[in-house]
């Protein structure tokens, strides 16, 4: 039986891997106590540290040797880490000897971050020569791109996102969008088009087409012909009733929005 990221399985499938091994015992996990970030969500770095305890009789590799980085960063992330006094002993090394050493900065938030890299990346660009694609930002989670794809887009900074969709091209984004448009303007039948069925109100093409005629013919906002469904040439009966419970839901917000709208 082989276990991958052994350091971030917690007690429940730690049994579970005992359990399925107790007959034969052949058993192979692979892992590294210095990546255990998961404690959040009920991994236990004692797994992987107690293993020879469960498995005395077992042979131990140490796949120390790093393919991807140089040796400055692998002696930065050292001197981090060898503070922890729950970690089994090990130091990676390279043969990409030498590198530039890392710099460590401190911002005040994710914008202040953004403006940071920003400034190194024009900074280095002056100084250097640099091009820009000499430059990579990396980050954790995908919810992190936001500051930096509003600053580098507010200081003309071109970019590509990799593995991932631009935070504003987003389907969930795109819909939060569509309906406060829809709030301030109900004529918005694009909008319109986008949220009435989001979440599915059993409301098909045939009948957003049907209202969207009616209102322009009347030159009225949806919001006020949704109120009427029944006397809207081409709604199938069928759609009348999530129709109304629509507007119902919609109205209220709407005022709101657009009285805001007024406001500011």
């Amino acid at each position: 039986m082989l276990v991958d990221e052994y350091q971030d399985t917690n007690r429940a499938q730690y049994a579970l891997v005992n359990l399925l091994a107790a007959e034969h015992r052949n058993v192979a996990v692979v892992g590294d106590d210095d990546q255990s970030i998961y404690r959040f969500r009920g991994a236990d770095i004692r797994n992987i540290l107690d293993f020879r305890k469960d498995y005395p009789d077992a042979h131990v590799v140490h796949l120390e040797q790093n393919y991807r980085s140089s040796q400055a960063i692998l002696d930065a992330a050292y001197s981090v880490i060898r503070s922890n006094p729950e970690r089994a002993p090990k130091r990676l090394w390279t043969e990409r000897a030498g590198g530039e050493k890392v710099i460590a900065t401190q911002a005040y938030n994710e914008v202040e971050e953004a403006e940071f890299v920003a400034d190194e990346i024009e900074r280095l660009r002056k100084v250097e020569k640099r091009g820009y694609s000499d430059f990579a930002v990396l980050y954790r989670t995908n919810a992190q791109s936001r500051a930096f794809e509003d600053v580098l887009a507010r200081r003309r900074i071109p970019y590509r996102l990799v593995g991932g969709i631009r935070f504003w091209e987003r389907r969930e984004v795109k819909d939060v969008v569509a309906y406060l448009r829809f709030c301030f303007n109900p004529q918005d039948a694009l909008s319109f088009a986008r949220i009435v069925s989001v979440p599915s109100r059993k409301i098909g093409n045939v009948t957003i087409e049907a209202i969207n005629a009616q209102a322009r013919e009347a030159d009225s906002d949806i919001l006020e012909i949704l109120k009427e469904p029944g006397r809207i040439s081409g709604v199938p009966k069928t759609a009348i009733g999530p129709s109304r419970a629509s507007v119902r839901r919609s109205s209220p917000s709407a005022r709101r929005w657009a009285c805001c709208g007024r406001a500011s």
